[in-house]
């Protein structure tokens, strides 16, 4: 997401991620085996591409997160701990996107159901697996009609599962 930010000239000023420390964040985005090489450096607290610097934090609790202080308005919780309406909402910031399914925030996958996004503070993206599938199955159930169906999938690493490439 941060690769896809950037590339865009959107500011992402601070990064949170209770699990990673900074060089190990520096050597997934340098390397990434799939979207290939980043340019990128980590210097002190911040990783910085083409001279811009995003800050990183390594809280666990939300309160503790300065996103006001660095200007954020908007936060993608990707950290996969999370999970409920109220946790995202301790985020504080003006609105939430959570990228894992919750069972209390409603869950939009863009071109299954993303028109129907109103003005929610708090929304959830599902997950990865589910944004890979879903426009696919929805597009094969709409022509032909899908009864019953299985799938398998081959998981991208995490930040609690070392990369050994």
């Amino acid at each position: 997401i941060y690769k896809i930010l950037v590339a865009n000239s959107i500011d992402v000023p601070l990064i949170n991620d209770p699990f990673l420390d900074i060089k190990y964040m520096e050597y997934l985005l340098r390397y990434d085996s799939v979207s290939g090489r980043f340019d990128c450096r980590s210097e002190n607290d911040a990783i910085l591409v083409n001279g811009i610097r995003t800050h990183l934090s390594r809280e666990m609790s939300q309160e503790k997160i300065a996103w006001a202080q660095y200007g954020v308005d908007c936060v993608i919780e990707a950290s996969g701990v999370f999970l409920s309406r109220e946790e995202c909402e301790k985020h504080g910031c003006r609105r939430v996107i959570l990228t894992a399914p919750s069972k209390d925030i409603p869950m939009y996958v863009y071109g299954v159901n993303h028109r129907d996004i109103g003005d929610e503070k708090v929304i959830s993206a599902a997950s990865c697996t589910t944004n890979c599938l879903a426009p696919l199955a929805k597009l094969i159930h709409d022509v032909y009609g899908i009864e019953e169906g299985i799938m398998t999938t081959v998981h991208a690493v995490t930040a609690t599962q070392k990369v050994t490439e």
